[in-house]
């Protein structure tokens, strides 16, 4: 491997170096090249001797990889002291997994030795590359200042001080990755209170020499010390060459001899320093940490004429687009003219014309689209479902449906109205014992309820296709007009049991209260390609996890908002009954659920966020800095500002589609809209629910685009095929048309480019605009659901107005990268 520096000739190599003294010839190593320590670790060759005993290069034969191999021999001086360092050590340091930390794998004694394995670099210590090149260009000293900065923030976000940053604990390999090493004086934060006086005093604080408490600020001292060595290449105590004035400013701020003076973090530091780190990062193919991401200064931030552009353009294209919502999903104040209180009583009242009870124990109601078996539906309906004891269903998410419970229990009711409240169904379970009558039941008041008159209908031979308890069966046939509905009816005992006048409403046989509200072709595409992807992501989440690359806080917080989102969504979209016999079921299936695609969206997200991370590191610069809390960020502002366009215009392109080719509202778009309409708790159930499904959508394109860019190596071409994968599956219908999968390819292409030049951030919330968008919306303040489309209106420019004001809050120093092939 070449020296870390094209003028560093006649580099010496080690891996480690442990406050080395002195090289350890092969003549005086006390194991030679070849023989296997601890069963184990072959030896390589001798790489030196310190205080702490002996160093060598060494093949790890059960991992199968390089390591260096630190033993502490029986002989050595003060060795109890040195052995709990050397456990310390292995301790604290197996807990930082960074790309600028030498890794730490393994402790264990064998042959009188105790011995730690750990990362075996390929290079040389600072400290003996400014012994032998003096002090480091300019650009390069950046670079390495910058990268030392992140492996100690590193550490600090693990809680470890270091307490002995210096340039002999600091590795450069030949690639020109920094390494922060030799954690054997490093301590807890929540233990430094108690300060032993350990340190190397060229590099110690002033707190530190007097053994006062140390913090973060102390391992900051040091830092500023290295850093000025690395400009100056001589010692802070002697004469220092000039300094790049900005430069000297960070230098000084570290020096302070006050902690309280110095910057608080080494990301501060790492934040004030002049250069690019993330250009030159990528320009290196070196993967930065996620909080180094996050702490990047961009001059992206808007501003603000172009914010308040921006937020009025999207005012402006949301009022616009609502009228022209409906073909989206069929609903208008005229295609649901009524609420679902006054449908509630409607049907409760069905049920009492049949000759049921109108004073349910139990009940539940809601409204639901008439599906056409492709996808699309033709209709809306409104069921209600009543029982004399409580409804429990059998389905472990606890959701009623038109078959679950079964229709068993005597007294039980389903009735099923069209959105203007007019009966297409009723069923009725006959009370036990119910006596028989010779007496013909009054249909009269049913027809009523249909919107029908008797008068125009005559008796005519039954086909019997009812589905609950009954002896007889009639129909009716129109006495005047050849194309009228032809009710039929049936009854148990003389008592009536069924009415249906919908005309060919499907039967509740053939109801399911889990459909997917896809057809089926879409259906399984959409699935085999979740079950792929988990897979894939799960193969390369374990890679990057070896590797330590994998940015384990951010999943967890995603994954912690999925859980949440999915938790709150399951409990308020199920129907509760007293008991914990019934609802433990519930409960371990919701924790199951959500905890499956918590999962799903952790091991994607590991499985592709450091490859976007070493390439395309701006695409996640919003999206890291919204995981970490930073909610005023200006650059939070620009990409919400930037979704939030984006998202109304890929609103208009499928309005356009519509246009161009008509088609039935789609049910993956009806069903959603229609609940979120049904009541509060509904609402908020279709709200979060499009939280967790732009989250997990962007999470898996990113994860998809990622795959197909490893394939092809082409930016444009990875996009041009996310979008023939993604948009097929996306359009939710069995046999999609030429015209229907052009605009939806061109759609997914759309926001593909906005995913990977704007930021993973501005593509979630494109996602979770066009989610949103598509539920029942007006401008007609008298239409009874004007509440909600009102809730759904406000939020959106709220959220636009949140966003310009951030947005141009502040500007950085830096430009985003513009996106290209690495």
């Amino acid at each position: 491997m070449p020296a870390p520096f094209p003028e560093a000739d006649g580099v010496t190599r080690t891996a480690a170096d442990w406050s080395l003294t002195a090289a350890l010839p092969g003549d005086d190593a006390r194991f030679a090249p070849g023989q296997v320590f601890a069963r184990r670790y072959r030896i390589v060759s001798p790489l030196g001797r310190g205080a702490m005993g002996e160093v060598y290069r060494a093949d790890d034969l059960r991992l199968g990889q390089r390591v260096a191999l630190k033993l502490l021999g029986p002989d050595v001086p003060g060795r109890t002291s040195r052995l709990e360092r050397f456990v310390s050590e292995v301790r604290l340091a197996r807990g930082i997994a960074h790309p600028n930390v030498c890794r730490v794998y393994d402790i264990g004694t064998a042959e009188g030795w105790h011995y730690l394995s750990m990362e075996y670099v390929d290079g040389e210590t600072l400290a003996s590359l400014l012994r032998r090149i003096g002090r480091l260009p300019t650009e390069k000293a950046l670079d390495v200042a910058h990268q030392l900065c992140q492996g100690l923030a590193a550490a600090h976000e693990r809680g470890v001080l270091h307490r002995d940053v210096k340039p002999s604990n600091i590795m450069i390999d030949g690639a020109g990755r920094v390494r922060l090493m030799d954690f054997g004086l490093a301590v807890p934060v929540t233990e430094a209170q108690g300060h032993d006086g350990a340190g190397t005093p060229a590099y110690m604080a002033p707190e530190q020499i007097a053994g006062s408490p140390v913090t973060e600020r102390t391992d900051i001292y040091a830092l500023g010390l290295v850093i000025r060595e690395l400009f100056t290449g001589r010692s802070a105590a002697a004469t220092a060459p000039p300094i790049p004035a900005a430069v000297d400013a960070v230098i000084r701020s570290c020096l302070q001899s006050s902690p309280a003076l110095r910057p608080s973090s080494a990301l501060d530091v790492a934040a004030a320093l002049p250069g690019d780190a993330i250009a030159a990062a990528v320009a290196q193919g070196r993967l930065l940490a996620p909080e180094v991401i996050a702490a990047a200064a961009m001059r992206g931030t808007l501003r603000p004429v172009t914010a308040w552009l921006i937020c009025a353009a999207v005012v402006a294209l949301t009022v616009a687009m609502v009228p022209r919502i409906p073909p989206l999903n069929g609903i208008t104040p005229a295609t649901l003219p009524k609420p679902p209180e006054v449908l509630l009583e409607r049907a409760r009242q069905v049920v009492a014309n049949i000759g049921g009870t109108s004073d349910p124990v139990d009940s539940e109601a809601g409204f639901a689209p008439v599906s056409a078996g492709d996808g699309t539906t033709r209709g809306i309906t409104f069921q209600y479902r009543q029982s004399p004891a409580a409804l429990v269903p059998a389905n472990a998410f606890h959701q009623i449906t038109a078959t679950d419970p079964p229709l068993t229990t005597p007294g039980m009711a389903l009735v099923t109205l069209d959105a203007a409240g007019s009966l297409l169904q009723v069923y009725l379970v006959p009370g036990a014992g119910a006596s028989a009558t010779r007496a013909q039941p009054d249909w009269a008041p049913l027809f009523r309820d249909a919107g029908l008159n008797i008068g125009d209908f005559a008796a005519a031979p039954a086909v019997d296709t009812v589905f609950v308890p009954h002896d007889t069966v009639v129909a009716w046939q129109p006495t005047g007009h050849a194309d009228a509905h032809r009710p039929i009816a049936a009854t148990l005992n003389g008592r009536p049991v069924y009415f249906d006048a919908s005309g060919g409403l499907p039967p509740v046989a053939a109801s399911n209260g889990f459909t997917t509200r896809r057809a089926a072709v879409a259906e399984a595409g959409l699935w085999i390609f979740v079950i792929v992807a988990f897979g894939a992501a799960a193969v390369s989440a374990r890679s990057n996890l070896r590797r330590g690359d994998g940015d384990i806080a951010g999943a967890y917080r995603l994954a912690i908002l999925v859980f949440v989102a999915a938790t709150v969504s399951t409990v308020l979209r199920a129907h509760h009954v007293r008991g914990i016999l019934e609802e433990m079921p519930f409960i371990f299936a919701m924790a199951g659920w959500s905890a499956m695609w918590a999962a799903f969206v952790w091991t994607v997200y590991v499985g592709a966020e450091p490859a976007v991370r070493r390439h395309w590191p701006h695409v996640l610069v919003g999206w890291t800095r919204l995981l970490a809390g930073r909610f005023t960020d200006p650059q939070i502002g620009r990409e919400l500002l930037i979704g939030l366009a984006n998202g109304l215009g890929l609103l208009a392109l499928h309005l356009l589609q519509t246009a161009v080719a008509p088609r039935d509202p789609l049910e993956s778009f009806a069903a959603p809209a229609l609940e979120s309409v049904t009541s509060v708790r509904h609402f908020i159930v279709i709200m979060t629910f499009n939280v967790i499904e732009a989250a997990e959508v962007g999470v898996a394109g990113l994860f998809l685009f990622v795959v197909i860019y490893r394939i092809v190596k082409d930016l444009r071409v990875a996009i041009l095929l996310l979008a023939l994968v993604a948009g097929p599956v996306m359009t939710g219908v069995g046999h999609p048309s030429l015209v229907l999968l052009a605009f939806m390819v061109a759609a997914a292409y759309w926001a593909g480019v906005v995913l990977t030049r704007c930021g993973l951030l501005a593509y979630t919330v494109c996602l979770l605009v066009r989610l949103t968008m598509t539920l029942p919306v007006t401008l007609d303040a008298d239409a009874w659901y004007a509440g909600y489309s009102w809730t759904i209106i406000g939020l959106l420019i709220a959220l636009s107005l949140y966003a310009a004001v951030i947005s141009s809050a502040g500007r950085g120093q830096m430009r985003p990268l513009a996106l290209g092939n690495p």
